[in-house]
């Protein structure tokens, strides 16, 4: 559809009207002198000039509707339905391009049998579809002969009178001979033809150049075309003459002039174009007789007259609406006019309505030719009030057109009669792109040097002239560079009443006119949107639907357009929806709901409903855009479900891009890490970093993930308040649907109670396993001290040189000081013996407070804290002095230059499965060096040191001591942060204390008793038994258990104790004596043995010693059983 003429184009098209003009509406189709058809689209009739039954016979009658038309020109099927297919595909181009319908060649049987060769063109006027078909018979015809024709044919062709012009080319393009009709046409002498080469003449001629002649020769087929050369339009076609063998052997080019038909038909369509413009131009136009009697008036009239009153404006004529004097200065141009046969431009000229309202316009005048006589008038009127108001103040005075220029309003420039720019404004000078200091002095025309628009191209000062002459305003729409710029000039006059200055004003229009391309994309991207889009009014009704919509709905747009909103949404109809459109209409936001939408055939879908609101001719409009999300509710259904688990997971979880910068973590991530959600988003994994890991194995890990494999290990992390702990983690790429990593999953599991059991578990082994081996060592060690230490105190016992006692006195020193070192590897290996009783932590280690101060240093502090309320434990109190002075003397040695030493005791609780635990506990702290992890390890380790000097079983003493109290130690240090031991022993509630021991009597140790000696080493029982003897005693021996059960379970009633080792080959002693006790209940028992962990497995833990055996303390003990 064209679109309508704008008044801002109006001056333009009035100044393009023809001086005499065929305006007979009603026959224009038969004034077109070319075969003319016209298709109505709204009531699909087709009506033909004159000239189209002239040329094809057909009637009326003969042809009502297209296919009509179709069937009778065209009766053979295959060919009708080939040119029909080829016809929609030309015109949907043109549609789609905005171009010009291809022409086509058909080839039509007429109403007589005959055929005729049409070119067919196609015209879209508002709804008439205007085809003209212009007879090519005579041209084909000729075109014919020049099939398989010879040389003497050829020749005979190009040299027959009255043919058409024809050009002989060979076979590169060359021109061979030129008949008279060619020169004739092209006023061209043959000589300066022959020869020349058919590419280069028409690049010479400034010809586009449509076919290339070796396209003619390559495809050996005929190419036809419309050109234009030296000012006349031709249909020219390319024609291959073949030889004998069928090959190429020239070229002929046959042209017809069509310049008159391409003319008439051109005028035909600015004819129809002329009546489109008339009936629907934004102004006045009127045709009246040549007695003054209107006799036509387009739609615009009929809407002015009302202002005049219910009078009929066919058959009246100017006095019935104007004013006398007006009425008859009207009458006046009319004579001239039908006198002068020229139009007449009236000058701007008020009017009064019938409500007072004036009302300034100008009008121009016409003749109207029919049959030659100019027995009609017509007139086109402009309303120019604004005009008019805007001259009269421009003559005020050059001073208020000076202000008015200087205003910050639309771009003005002040002209001189000539056209140069005397001054301007800034937004002209914006407007023309110039510096305002370069703009003045120039002629405005030196910006136009091709004229405003092609109308003033070819008189550019013609403007000026009309203004000058006519004192009019002028208005007109032209372009500037990359600009559409509408220009309304307007003469300024002195106080003579002559032109002195001509202002312009200047307005933009390219915005409004790209606006008018970009309304037209925009209907048409609405209308095939995908997006389902619908309009209704405030009372329901459907008043737009695309197709989107409609296919959403399953409804056709006929029917949806009968339809209310709510027949497909209920929730249109609601309150709430009303009061959100409301809402709407203060915030001019937008409303969104979600509803349930229902179809034609009554199944329904959730959809997202958006509705915008706006207001035309006071009714309010709602336009809803619909968005099914069917799929997108049972996405958040499995979304759902899926963040549910991974929010309740009972392992951590991290998601974060490719740069690894966390964007989700489940909130087992936080309770692990310490953490919260946003102190992690946006931050890396590297903040759980605690240096454990290599960059290496890091490394790894990356390169693995990003070739988009699995990565699965352990990470040694530190949590947000330092604490370590560590992590299975398995590291996967996640994909999006091109197969590209867009992020990484990390999926971990706290294993730090796992590790630190297995590490535990270790370490209990190890110790264990050391332990074994210190307790077979101290056992066999004892008994080589026993014999050693017991020979020395014999000899000494009787030797009476004083030098010889001295020495053995060293040996007994040597040999005390190995029994400390086996007593510290018994001690580790927990089998030492020890003697628990209930103490008062807080008493020892106040009474320790003294040892420790002589112990340490002046340059380090003692700091001692004790807890409010006693703290009883049941630990060895000696053994416990021994921890303690251990640990002090550990820490002291630590404080090289000094320092703080803390010793704390204090009573905790711990959760041990479902039971609540209480421990009496204390610490020792130092400021010193501190330990790296590698030694923390080993810490406990024996034989393990870090001193020049040490021997290693300082703190492996103190685990086995603990250990073996079933207590428990642990420590807390970092490289010159100084370190902290924790010691903690079960407590023992409502407990009393057992520190005071009882007093032993000092007795005579010898004795006459009978004793039996069960010992399997020969040198420890030969020495026992010389001891004994030497105090009195009858010793009986027995190598082991079942030698004394064999030679002695006779004579029980003479033995008085039994003294036994408890391990022993064969029988061991606790297996002895439990017979013997079968025979006597009464026996009494010591137990000796060189293994600390032998004391748990007799019954009565008193009657026991271990190696190495000392004198005296053997014959205290036997003493203390006797009694």
């Amino acid at each position: 559809m064209k679109k309508k003429k704008s008044r801002d184009n109006l001056e333009e098209e009035v100044l393009d009207i023809p001086s005499s003009s065929t305006i007979d509406i009603i026959r224009i189709y038969d004034s077109v002198p070319i075969p003319t058809a016209i298709y109505n689209d709204l009531d699909k009739s087709v009506t033909f000039n004159k000239k189209f039954t002239e040329t094809f016979g057909f009637t009326a009658d003969d042809i009502k509707i297209v296919d009509d038309w179709w069937n009778l020109c065209i009766p053979i099927e295959d060919i009708r339905e080939s040119l029909k297919t080829e016809w929609n595909k030309r015109f949907k181009e043109s549609q789609k391009n905005n171009t010009n319908f291809d022409p086509m060649e058909i080839e039509v049987h007429c109403k007589t049998g005959s055929k005729k060769y049409i070119k067919y063109n196609l015209e879209v006027i508002e709804h008439f579809y205007v085809g003209f078909f212009v007879d090519i018979t005579e041209l084909k015809d000729a075109m014919e002969q020049k099939l398989h024709v010879s040389e003497r044919q050829t020749n005979s062709l190009l040299y027959a009178p009255n043919t058409v012009p024809m050009v002989i080319f060979n076979r590169d393009g060359k021109i061979l001979e030129i008949n008279d009709a060619a020169i004739r046409e092209t006023k061209i002498s043959a000589d300066k033809l022959i020869g020349k080469n058919a590419d280069s003449l028409l690049e010479e001629y400034g010809i586009e150049n449509i076919y290339k002649f070796e396209d003619v020769v390559k495809n050996k087929k005929s190419v036809n075309f419309q050109v234009e050369f030296l000012h006349n339009m031709y249909d020219v076609e390319y024609y291959p003459l073949l030889n004998e063998d069928e090959e190429i052997d020239k070229v002929a080019l046959y042209a017809r002039n069509i310049s008159e038909l391409y003319l008439k038909e051109r005028l035909a369509t600015s004819e129809i174009k002329f009546k489109s413009f008339m009936e629907h131009g934004p102004f006045l136009a009127y045709i009246k007789d040549k007695n003054g009697k209107y006799i036509y008036g387009n739609p615009p009239v009929h809407e002015f007259i009302k202002n005049y009153g219910d009078k009929d404006f066919i058959g009246s004529e100017v006095g019935t609406f104007f004013n006398q004097k007006t009425a008859e200065e009207m009458r006046a141009y009319d004579k001239e006019i039908l006198k002068e046969k020229h139009p007449i431009f009236i000058p701007p000229h008020p009017h009064t309505d019938k409500d007072g309202r004036t009302s300034w316009m100008k009008e121009i005048k016409f003749p109207i030719s029919i049959s030659g006589e100019e027995t009609y008038i017509g007139g086109i009127v402009l309303f120019v009030t604004e005009e008019v108001d805007l001259r009269e103040k421009f003559e005020e005075s050059e001073r208020k057109a000076r202000i008015l220029l200087n205003a910050p309003t639309d771009p003005i420039a002040l002209l001189d009669r000539n056209g140069k720019i005397i001054d301007l404004n800034a937004g002209c000078a914006t407007a023309l792109r110039l510096p305002l200091k370069d703009a003045i002095g120039k002629n405005i025309l030196d910006l136009f040097p091709n004229g405003f628009n092609p109308e003033h191209a070819a008189n550019r000062t013609s403007i000026f002239e009309k203004i000058i002459k006519e004192k009019t305003t002028l208005e007109f729409v032209g372009s500037y560079p990359h600009l559409v710029l509408q220009f309304r000039m307007f003469p300024i006059f002195d106080s003579d009443e002559e032109v002195q200055w001509i202002a312009l004003f200047i307005n933009d229009i390219t915005k409004l006119k790209e606006n008018e391309r970009k309304y037209h994309l925009t209907q048409f991207s609405v209308d095939n949107s995908s997006i389902p889009i619908l309009i209704f009014a405030s009372k329901g009704l459907v008043t737009y639907a695309n197709k989107a919509a409609c296919d959403y709905l399953g409804y056709t747009k006929d029917e949806i357009l009968q339809l209310d909103a709510w027949e497909f949404c209920e929730e249109l109809k609601s309150d709430s929806f009303f009061n959100k459109t409301k809402e709407l209409l203060k915030s001019k936001g937008r409303a969104q709901l979600e509803s349930i939408l229902i179809r034609k055939n009554g199944t329904s879908f959730p959809a997202n409903i958006t509705v915008n609101i706006f207001e035309l001719n006071n009714e309010f409009h709602n336009v809803v855009y619909l968005e099914d999300i069917s799929l997108q509710k049972r996405n958040e259904m499995e979304l759902n479900k899926l963040f549910n688990a991974t929010e309740q997971s009972p392992i951590s979880i991290v998601i974060t891009d490719t740069n690894g910068v966390i964007e989700y973590v489940n909130p087992k991530f936080c309770d692990i890490t310490g953490y919260r959600h946003e102190e992690l988003i946006g931050r890396n994994p590297r903040v759980l970093k605690s240096g454990y890991t290599t960059q290496k194995e890091y490394s790894q890990m990356w390169d693995l993930i990003n070739r988009g494999e699995i990565w699965k290990g352990m990470f040694r992390n530190v949590k947000k308040n330092g604490e370590f702990f560590w992590e299975n983690a398995t590291i996967s790429p996640i994909f999006n649907s091109e197969g590209n990593i867009t992020h990484y999953l990390g999926l971990k599991e706290d294993i730090t109670e796992k590790i630190t059991l297995q590490e535990q578990l270790q370490h209990s082994q190890k110790m264990e396993a050391m332990g074994r081996l210190a307790g077979g060592i101290s056992h066999d060690f004892n008994n080589i001290l026993t014999v050693i230490m017991g020979t020395a105190q014999l000899l000494q016992h009787d030797m009476i040189d004083e030098s010889t006692r001295d020495s053995l006195s060293e040996i007994i020193k040597a040999s005390n000081r190995a029994a400390g070192l086996t007593r510290q590897l018994l001690a580790f290996s927990k089998k030492q013996l020890l003697k628990p009783s209930m103490v008062n932590l807080n008493n020892v280690l106040q009474e320790m407070e003294n040892m420790v101060r002589r112990i340490l240093p002046e340059n380090i502090q003692l700091d001692i804290k004790l807890h409010n309320q006693p703290i009883t434990i049941k630990v060895d109190k000696i053994q416990l002095e021994q921890v303690i002075l251990n640990l002090v003397i550990n820490a002291k040695e630590a404080m090289l230059d000094g320092g703080v030493l803390k010793i704390t005791s204090f009573v905790e609780s711990q959760h041990l499965g479902s039971q609540l635990k209480y421990f009496g506990s204390f610490s020792i702290a130092d400021s010193g060096v501190g330990m790296d992890e590698q030694t923390k390890r080993r810490l406990f380790e024996p034989f393990f040191t870090t001193k020049a000097k040490g021997t290693g079983l300082g703190l492996a003493t103190v685990y086995g001591i603990i250990a073996q109290s079933k207590g428990e130690i642990r420590v807390e240090s970092e490289l010159g942060q100084g370190s902290k031991f924790f010691i903690h022993f079960p407590l023992k509630l409502n407990a009393v204390s057992e520190e005071i021991e009882p007093v032993i009597k000092r007795s005579d140790w010898k004795g006459s008793e009978c004793l039996l000696l069960i010992e399997d080493e020969e040198a420890v029982r030969k020495i026992i038994y010389q001891i004994l003897s030497n105090e009195g005693y009858t010793v009986w021996q027995a190598e082991n258990g079942q030698s004394a059960i064999l030679n002695y379970s006779h004579l029980l009633d003479k033995i008085d104790l039994i003294i036994t080792d408890v391990i022993m080959p064969i029988m061991g002693g606790v297996e002895v004596v439990s017979k013997f006790l079968e025979i006597d209940p009464k026996m009494k028992v010591l137990y000796i043995s060189g293994y600390a962990g032998d004391e748990n497995t007799v019954k009565d833990q008193e009657a026991f010693i271990t190696k190495p055996i000392e004198r005296i303390q053997l014959l205290k003990k036997i003493r203390e059983i006797l009694g």
